[in-house]
């Protein structure tokens, strides 16, 4: 499985903030992203179709 799902990533979350910024827009996660590198880890917080709201790690790949 991808890193995402490895770290408890569901299908059908979305993600709600990374590194404690907020991501509302796709343009936010890109921005949140942009200066990550490969390898990095990042702390991720989704929301959930049930209101919950899980913070995870992620490790960054590459060939995304």
């Amino acid at each position: 499985g991808s890193k995402a799902v490895e770290a408890g990533m569901r299908a059908g979350d979305r993600v709600a903030a990374v590194d404690g910024r907020p991501v509302t827009t796709f343009t936010d996660l890109k921005l949140a992203l942009w200066r990550k590198q490969v390898g990095e880890r990042v702390e991720v917080t989704v929301s959930r179709a049930d209101d919950e709201s899980v913070t995870m790690e992620i490790t960054l790949v590459g060939g995304l």
